[in-house]
């Protein structure tokens, strides 16, 4: 009686370690797709870096992430349907989410997920970095650092190669380049939810949009993403590189919404500052394609 008793828990770990235990990054570097193919990560898998090091639980929280979305792709191209996959994962459960971003009856084809947005300082045109920022970990914490903090405070960027010196070493923003740079983006949100998100270069429209759906649908999570302005709302002609994270999509309608968090400073041809539904085609081939193909995801 004992030893069916001691097999019958020990089979019990083991089955709630397969669940809850990451299994490790592919094996390949790249991001799962139809038949294991899929643009590649940076080496390491995520925003890598290897003058920072990262901690071993954000390690995890990335391999339980890339996992959870290899396994999603073996059954949607298995056949199951978007319930039954829920059903199957047991979704949402290996990761965190703010209010109003309950997954019940989302589907592939459209999808939304909780994010604030507020605006840069007037005179701050460049913290788009730390504005996005802010937007999306108001979905993972209920009180969201300040863009100061994120800009010149947060202690997980000390990048003194950027500046030649280590005056810049606590936060995103990097005042002698005027940018912020996304490995440093990565890192300082990371650090304040304790891992997640990873920068990848989508091959494709089709890529782009199961990024956006494994993050906002799936996961409900907004997806930051490194745009050109040229043409985009309250912009213009004008062409920078920019943050912007988008928080909801209608892929059947060609819809991506998102919020820009850019002050009125930031451009001469208007107030991009606000929410706002663009062309999810036209984003990704012209403001996406145009600022290095980057997300982050």
């Amino acid at each position: 009686m004992k030893k069916r008793k001691w097999i019958s828990v020990l089979m019990a770990v083991v089955l709630l370690l397969q669940v809850l235990s990451p299994l490790g990054a592919l094996a390949d570097g790249t991001a799962p797709g139809k038949n294991g193919t899929g643009p590649a990560f940076p080496p390491g898998g995520a925003a890598y870096d290897p003058t920072i090091p990262v901690p071993r639980e954000q390690v995890k929280v990335l391999q339980a992430k890339l996992e959870m979305v290899k396994k999603i792709q073996e059954l949607i191209d298995a056949g199951y349907s978007v319930k039954e996959i829920r059903d199957i994962m047991h979704m949402p459960r290996l990761f965190p989410y703010a209010k109003g971003s309950d997954l019940a009856g989302r589907g592939d084809d459209s999808a939304w997920c909780y994010m604030q947005i507020w605006k840069e300082p007037e005179t701050q045109p460049n913290w788009c970095g730390p504005g996005s920022g802010k937007a999306v970990l108001s979905n993972f914490l209920a009180n969201p650092p300040s863009m100061e903090y994120l800009a010149k405070e947060a202690p997980r960027a000390c990048h003194p190669k950027y500046d030649g010196n280590a005056t810049h070493c606590y936060g995103m923003f990097i005042p002698s380049i005027q940018k912020t740079l996304a490995v440093d983006w990565t890192s300082i949100v990371n650090d304040q939810i304790g891992g997640y998100y990873a920068m990848t270069n989508p091959n494709g429209l089709d890529a782009y949009k199961n990024y956006l759906k494994w993050d906002i649908s799936w996961n409900g999570h907004p997806v930051n993403n490194i745009v050109n302005t040229e043409g985009l709302p309250g912009w213009g002609t004008w062409s920078t590189d920019h943050y912007l994270a988008a928080n909801q999509y209608i892929f059947s309608s060609d819809w991506i919404h998102y919020g820009d968090t850019a002050p009125n400073s930031a451009s001469p041809n208007g107030n991009p500052f606000g929410w706002h539904w663009w062309p999810l085609s036209s984003f990704y081939s012209t403001n996406v394609v145009g600022a290095y193909n980057l997300i982050i995801w």
